[in-house]
């Protein structure tokens, strides 16, 4: 019961009528339906600029159709780049609150705090193994 129910909840809220909205109202959200790519409409509405709008969709349709696309990071802590870095940063700066020169260096400082505190090396390792990379330093 309380299975069928939760399906239903992720059938709904993934259904196109919700799930546009929901990718362009929160920033931390990429479009997941390939129907979203193509409808700027939303993005629209939720005030980004129609030439954005079709930068930042075609940007991330055409990163993943790429032959070489990683979607994500292979190492140690990976979310805590985009959660504690770039999604917060990327909403200030897309409200006008830092420009890109303070994004570009918030951005650094939170990443190398973050790669600090996963450790440098055990970082570097993680991905090296993660790429069958074995035995280097």
């Amino acid at each position: 019961q309380t299975q069928n129910a939760v399906f239903d909840f992720l059938v709904y809220v993934s259904a196109p009528g919700q799930a546009n909205a929901a990718v362009a109202a929160e920033p931390a959200l990429n479009p997941y339906r390939i129907s979203q790519y193509f409808n700027r409409q939303p993005w629209v509405e939720a005030g980004l600029s129609p030439e954005f709008s079709a930068n930042f969709l075609s940007a991330i349709e055409q990163t993943l159709a790429s032959p070489n696309a990683v979607l994500n990071l292979r190492i140690p802590s990976h979310q805590r780049y985009q959660a504690e870095g770039l999604s917060p940063l990327l909403t200030q700066y897309l409200t006008d609150q830092l420009t890109t020169d303070e994004v570009v260096a918030a951005l650094l400082d939170q990443w190398q705090a973050i790669t600090d505190a996963a450790g440098r090396q055990e970082q570097v390792d993680a991905y090296s193994l993660s790429l069958g990379i074995t035995g280097q330093k």
